[in-house]
């Protein structure tokens, strides 16, 4: 994917992002961020990335904050929040599909976009968290 190469230039990352078996880029953000890029039809682009374990503590009313969030896009600058399982464990995610062609400069900002969104709920799963732990829930 062109954009991916020109982002590895713009931000001097000298090790080739190459994209999986099955197509899907992985591009490091930050040491404990990374958002993988697929290519869809005929296109576009789709953004993936697990924000945290879901919270067991008060999950009722983590969820509940997120489906405010999911709300229209609302919370999420139209990614959407979804929870998946893996190893047995319940990982919330966050995903996002851009069904048209965009050039270099909307690619840059919708990944920055969305990994500020990762961030951000990052930070308010960890805040909800310390809440329930202080009983402030």
């Amino acid at each position: 994917m062109e954009h991916i190469k020109r982002l590895c230039e713009d931000l001097e990352i000298s090790i080739p992002i190459q994209p999986s078996d099955k197509g899907v880029f992985t591009f490091p953000i930050g040491d404990d961020l990374a958002v993988e890029i697929r290519e869809i039809s005929p296109s576009g682009v789709y953004f993936y990335s697990p924000i945290s374990p879901c919270p067991q503590v008060k999950k009722e009313e983590i969820l509940t904050h997120i489906m405010k969030g999911n709300l229209f896009g609302r919370g999420t600058f139209g990614a959407t929040i979804g929870m998946e399982e893996a190893d047995e464990l319940e990982m919330l995610t966050l995903s996002q599909e851009f069904s048209e062609s965009m050039d270099y400069r909307s690619f840059k900002e919708a990944l920055e976009d969305f990994a500020n969104i990762v961030e951000y709920w990052r930070v308010e799963v960890d805040q909800h968290i310390q809440k329930a732990k202080s009983e402030l829930l």
